[in-house]
């Protein structure tokens, strides 16, 4: 059972400084349908409350 998925982003899974543009185009590559624009907007949403969990 998965109990629990770690990310590492900002160089050390991507080769960019800031990953998200490569998690974006990645996610967009696995799921065509998915509009570049609408990833990115989602994925940033939810940026700043990420990063003051940790």
């Amino acid at each position: 059972m998965i109990k629990a998925i770690f990310f590492d982003f900002d160089g050390v899974l991507t080769t960019e400084f800031n990953g998200s543009g490569t998690i974006c185009r990645n996610l967009c590559k696995a799921v065509p349908a998915l509009s570049p624009d609408v990833v990115m907007q989602c994925y940033t949403k939810h940026c700043k409350s990420l990063l003051q969990s940790s």
